[in-house]
Formats: structure tokens, sequence, C-alpha cells
């Protein structure tokens, strides 16, 4: 056995040394062409060549037939990667022996519908397994980078609009809440496939690869809440090639923002690379709701060997809002009434703090199974205080007020350990997923007397708004609650691949979920009250199959349910039941004219027993819901560099089984506040070979209720945007438009059924950035 390895070993060192003295004996060179997905050439794209046997990289620029040509190198291991702007950057590899002719064609860059993996340590969103998208039942929308770097987009709710069947919405001027096919909720963010417990305050994009939508119950991958769909952000992760990037950018309402990135090997070493993004944004904001963010994300990855590596991320949120509570409706009937006015006290904040830390590690178990592990660790603080309720009296033509105030402290643990395989059996290939997920989510409220209300507020004069309240100093906590949510999953996934023309995806869950509460007050923290506890089993499965009647088509049905623990006790102190769901849809995706398009459309029809809604403070009911609906995405590359991305959902969904007993009314029938029925966005970009890109799009938003009464409807609203941008070298100068056409009236919905906030007008920005390696 040993003489055998020896000789395995002296035969590759003489292949090796006779290599690497048939390249030093001569000047090897690499050249070739760009060119876009039409055979068209790409004119001054970036390409940059890293050599083993070289120190430092060599930048050139393809000329205006697209070539380029590397001279004088010497042999070893190459990476080589092409960039332009407007065009998604390709990169090539491998053993430079001889003289070689490498091309590239750059696809434009755009949002898609996706079809290959997205890889998150190996585990892409809609399966966790390294399987291309249109091999798998499911409807994945992914919104690039290049796509948010484009639009000038630093927040989620805004992204979000380039997928289908997603309503964004900020809230207080601080916290995200997400409509996906007609289910509400705020607990739907993932970081590189697992939870991010909590509010999901308005953070920024900067460390952001891309975003990814699974459409659909996901309760099979991750776990509760997962109703409508789940939203994962893929960070960006260490490279293995020098890269820099800084930018500055600013525009109305007194916004800036500096940001930068830098990534590479850590002291030249192959074996440990390292990553950092940060920025800090400021702004005085639309109606004076402004904010200031800083980010920072560093991270490194160590490449124990070709079959081991871990990855450790850390990132740091401090932000700081001043809140919006919006107006009341009754308000935009009086004439000459100002929208950017807002009527917070001059007290208002929201400071938070956040602390997230992942770690990945991935091992290869031989040639077929793989052992991955990720442990994330979640420290966050936001305190809050902002003038929530914004009431209209006619009668004194006055704006009564009411504020709330709370102090979160959440401590947020999860560990996702995995093992995947390959396998064939029943002259079938397997692609096998065996788990183990455990949650800890521990959460302490403080509030101040009066549970965080404060209703005695200074009412605004409308004919004379001058602020004389005195605002809310006194913010000392009398009441904590503590909460701790522990859940224990083993989940299990099977992709069957009958032919190459017939795939079938089934994986099921088992939760354990057990949950604590009580009360404590600081006069006497020892008397506990509210106890409740609560201990709940619950499978869930995932079923489907995807047909290729030919390459280019896929037809897919897929079965799926989820459950949702009560994630609260009504202040009535009456026992919520959880939630279970299930959902059917069929779809059909298409790649064509050279894949040159990517559709996909999807129809579905989700149900969901026991939603928890809220009516007056005190009391909570329980209903069904029901939402029915289709989801198109299209990616088009037209011709002539011009790039076409649009989406477009329609969601009808219904209450059953909803009285409200506060009211005394039945809401069945009734649409549930803030699910329009329509929802488009379409982006439409050229790109000449000097240089210049432009870029115009439109959003269209139809009516809503903002009450389950549906009393309060919202008119549908249209918006333009827009951008033109010149990239010359290692320089790009770009100008953004939103609400191009500046129009003044179009709102959106509150927290509270009579609120709405009213939309921003014209804004202009322009952002410069410098790439260089």
């Amino acid at each position: 056995m040993r003489s055998r390895h020896l000789l395995k070993f002296l035969s590759f060192s003489l292949t090796l040394l006779l290599t690497s003295w048939s390249a030093a004996a001569q000047s090897l060179t690499i050249s070739g062409t760009v060119a876009d997905t039409q055979s068209v050439p790409v004119a001054e794209a970036t390409v940059s060549l890293t050599l083993s046997s070289a120190a430092g990289r060599r930048i050139t620029t393809t000329d205006a037939s697209g070539r380029y040509r590397f001279e004088g190198l010497t042999g070893g291991s190459y990476q080589l990667v092409f960039d332009h702007a407007g065009y998604e950057a390709q990169t090539r590899s491998g053993s430079l022996a001889s003289n070689l002719e490498i091309s590239a064609t750059l696809p434009v860059a755009g949002t898609v519908t996706s079809i290959d993996v997205t890889d998150v340590a190996g585990k892409a969103t809609a399966s966790r397994l390294d399987i291309p998208d249109r091999d798998l039942p499911v409807q994945v929308s992914t919104i690039p980078q290049q796509l948010l770097q484009q639009q000038g987009v630093n927040d989620m709710v805004t992204a979000l609009r380039n997928a289908s069947g997603v309503q964004a919405q900020r809230w207080y001027g601080v916290y995200e809440y997400y409509t996906i096919r007609g289910f509400n909720s705020s607990d739907v963010m993932l970081v590189d496939g697992m939870r991010l417990e909590g509010n999901r305050f308005n953070t920024q994009t900067n460390n952001i690869q891309s975003i990814e939508v699974l459409k659909g119950p996901a309760s099979v991958l991750y776990g509760g809440s997962a109703v409508g769909g789940v939203i994962n952000v893929v960070r960006k992760k260490p490279q293995g090639t020098r890269a820099y990037d800084v930018m500055y950018r600013g525009g109305r309402f007194n916004t800036h923002q500096v940001a930068g990135g830098a990534t590479g090997p850590v002291f030249n070493m192959n074996r440990l690379l390292y990553r950092v993004d940060a920025s800090h944004d400021y702004t005085d904001g639309w109606r004076g709701a402004g904010s200031k963010r800083t980010n920072v994300s560093p991270s490194l990855t160590y490449l124990f060997n070709e079959s081991a590596r871990v990855t450790v991320h850390q990132t740091f949120n401090h932000d700081n809002f001043r809140g919006d509570g919006g107006v009341a409706v009754g308000m935009l009937n009086v004439p000459g009434f100002d929208l950017s006015r807002r009527f917070s006290l001059p007290s208002d904040f929201v400071k938070i703090n956040d602390s997230q830390t992942h770690v990945l590690l991935n091992v290869n178990l031989g040639k077929l199974w793989e052992f991955r592990d990720g442990l994330l660790v979640r420290r966050t603080s936001d305190e809050y205080l902002v003038t929530e309720g914004i009431y209209y009296d006619p009668a004194t033509n006055s704006v009564p007020r009411e504020a709330l105030y709370f102090h979160h402290n959440r401590r947020p643990t999860i560990n996702q350990a995995d093992v995947v395989g390959r396998l064939n059996f029943l002259k079938m290939h397997h692609t096998i997923l065996l788990g183990h997920e455990y949650q800890d989510f521990y959460t302490r409220t403080g509030v101040t007397p009066g549970g965080g209300f404060y209703d005695g507020l200074t009412a605004l004069n409308l004919a004379n708004p001058v602020e004389t309240d005195p605002g809310i100093t006194d913010l000392a906590i009398v009441r904590n609650t503590y909460q701790a949510n522990r859940i224990n999953a083993f989940f299990w996934q099977d992709q069957i691949e009958v032919s190459s023309k017939l795939k079938i995806n089934i994986g099921g869950r088992l939760d354990n979920f057990k949950r604590g509460s009580y009360r404590t007050f600081t006069t006497d923290p020892t008397v506990r009250t509210r106890d409740f506890s609560l201990d709940l089993n619950a499978y869930t499965y995932r079923a489907g199959i995807v047909y290729s009647p030919v390459g280019s088509h896929q037809i897919y049905f897929n079965a799926s349910s989820s459950f949702t623990p009560p994630n609260s006790l009504p202040p009535s102190g009456a026992e919520l039941r959880p939630q279970y769901g299930h959902l059917f849809e069929v779809g059909h995706r298409w790649q064509g004219w050279n894949n040159r398009i990517k559709t996909s459309a999807a129809a579905y029809d989700i149900e969901l027993d026991n939603v928890t809604f809220s009516s007056g403070l005190t009391t909570a009911l329980q209903a069904r819901q029901v939402a029915k609906g289709v989801d198109i995405d299209i990616n088009a590359d037209l011709g002539h560099d011009v790039h076409l991305l649009a989406n477009y959902g329609f969601t009808d969904s219904i209450l059953h089984d909803f009285i409200d007993p506060d009211a005394e009314e039945d809401y069945s029938g009734n649409h549930p506040r803030f699910t329009q029925k329509h929802a488009a966005n379409a982006w439409l970009t050229k790109t000449w070979r000097s240089g210049w890109t432009a870029s115009a799009g439109a959003r269209y938003l139809g009516p809503m209720f903002t009450n389950n009464a549906n009393t309060i409807r919202l008119g549908g609203w249209t918006t333009f945007s827009g951008s033109v941008s010149y990239r010359r070298g290692i320089w790009e100068y770009q100008v953004n438009a939103e609400n191009l056409l500046n129009r003044n009236r179009y709102f959106t919905g509150s927290d509270y059924q009579n609120q709405v906030y009213p939309g921003a007008p014209i804004n202009v920005f322009g952002t410069i950035r410098l790439r260089f390696n």
C-alpha cells in the first residue's frame, strides 16, 4: 500500500517538475474575446489576471473588437475575471502550461427567476441542496447585487419591488413588514438560510450579494412563520482574488452615504481569505423622518484543505431613527393640508444596536457525502419611543396623538446541522438531506407605566401647528416581559431524478416547540405574573414533481404544509391555537432564445387556519384566510444590449370565519388589510459600448384596504424611476431618480387602520463608485 502511494507521489512530482520547467522555458500568452449573449463584442471590459507564479495582478481592457491579450507569462495556475458595467462578471480558472485562447460571454445584469444555484455554503435557498432551481417544484425570484446598484437601492423595502407576489412596507419609519402571496408577516427574513427572529428594522444592503424570495410555505426547510414564503439575504463572501470598491452617494433630503468593501487573501495566504464591507448613511428624510445608519460586516474563510472550510461572518448595525406615525385618513380631505408635515413629538427616537455572528462549516465526507453546520448568534437592542397614534378631530381641526415606548433585548441562537449525500437506488439518482435544527429565542421587553402607552399628549392645531407638548423624558421601566422559545426539529428531503425529464422532490419536518413567558415588576422582581407555557409537536411536508417535455420547458406541481405556533399571549389571557396551512401550486418555466429569455409563471392556492388578528388593545381573534393568485416573472435580453425585467403578481385573499367581538361585526368574505390584488414592476436597461447605461422603470401597486372591515380603501398608484450611468476604467458615475414624474398624492398603509403614509415626491441622487484590484 505504501509503495503504491509512494509511486503516485513520485509520478505526480515528476509531472509537476516537467510542467514547471517547460512553462518556465517559454514566454506564454493568454488572449481572447469578450462578447455579450448576442455575440456582440464588449469594448472596454475589464479583464484581470492572477497567476500563482507571479506577484500581484495584471489588468487590461478589451479593444473596440472586444479582444484582450496578456503576454510574457510564466506557467502556473491562473484566474481570469471579466467585468463591465451593466453585465454580470464572469470568472475562468485553470492551469497555464501553453498559450491559451480564453473567451467570455457576459450576460446582462438583472433580476432573474433563479435558474442556477446560488451557493450559501452549499445551501441553495429553494432546497438547501446543490440542485438547480429549474429541477425543483417551487418558484424562486433572485435579485442580484448588480441590479441593486443600478437602481441605487440601500434598503430592503425598495429592493423587494423586483420580486413578484411581494409587497414590502416600512412602518413608523423603522420596521419592515412583508406581504407574500397575501399573507402578512415580519418574521420571514433569513440570512444565508438562517432565520432572523424579531422585528426587521430598516438595514442597509451594502454587504448583500443577492436577495432570494422562495414562494409558498417553507416550513419544511425553515420552520414556522414561513407561510407565504421566505426572504433570504445572501451576503457577500470572501474571495481568493483581491478586489476593492469605494462609493459616495448624495441626494435630496440631505441624504449622504459613504461605503466600501475589500476582499482577498490575508497576507497572501491562499488558505485564509477575508472580506469587509462598511457603510454609513445619513438622511433628513421625507417628512423629517430621518435616520443615521452604520453597518460594518467583516468575514473570514479558512480553507483547511480541498475537503473542508469554515467561514465566520460578523455584522454590526448601529442605527438611529426619528420615527413617523403617518397621517390620519381624515386629514387628507382638509384643504391645503401639507403632506410633508410630520406629527411626531420632538422627543421621538429609535435606537438600534445589532450584532450577528454566523459560523459556517463544510466538510466533505468522501466524494458523495458532505457535513454542514451553521451557528448564528444574534444580540439586538431596540429602544423605541414614537408618536404612533395620529388622529383627526374635525370639530376642533386638531390632531390628537398617542405615543408608545418599549425596549426589546433579543438573544436568538440557532444551530443547523445536516448531512447531504448522493446515491443510486432502484435505478434512480437520489440527493438526500438529513438534518437537525435547534433554535433558542430569548426576549426581554421593558415598558414604562401604562404598558408604555402615552395618551395625554397635547393635540396640534392644524390652523397653527406649533408644537407645545414638552415631550416625554421619563422613560423609567416599571415592567419586564420575558419570553423564551425553544425548537428542536428534525428534517429530511429527497430529490429524486427518475429520468432526465422527470424529477421528484419530497421532504418533511418534525418540530417540537416549547415556549415559556412571564412578567415581573421592578417594584418586586421576585413576583411573576402572566406565567404561560406551551409545548407543541407538528409535522409538515413538501412534495412535488417537475416534468420537462423539452429541455427549455419545465412544468411542475407542488403540495406543501405549514405550522406556526402562537407567537404571544393576548392581554385577555385567552390561549391561541397554532396556525396550520397548506398550499397547492402549479407552475411553468421556460428558457428560450439561446437562454436570452427566462420566464416563470405560478398559480397557487393557500389556506391558513387560526390566523391571529388584533382587535383593540386587549383582544386577539383567530380566523381562516385563503389566498389564490398568479406570479409571473420575465427576464429578457431583447438584443442590441437592451434588457427587460418585468414581474406581475395577482392575489385574491379572503377572510373566513372572522367575527370581531369588539366591533360586533362579521368580516367573513372581506379582504385582509394591506393585500392588494395587483402589483407589477418593470425595469428596462440599455447599455452602450462607450460605457453609458440608461434605465427606466415603473411600479404599479393596486388598491388595498387599510382595515379588515374594508371601509378604508387606498387607491392604486403608479410611479416611475430611472438612472443614467457612465463607466470608464475603474470609475463609475451614476444619477438616479425615484418618482421621476413627481407624483404628489399616493399612499401606503400603516399599522393603525385609520392612518396612512404619504408617498415621497421626486428624489434625485448621484453616485460615484471606484472599483480596483
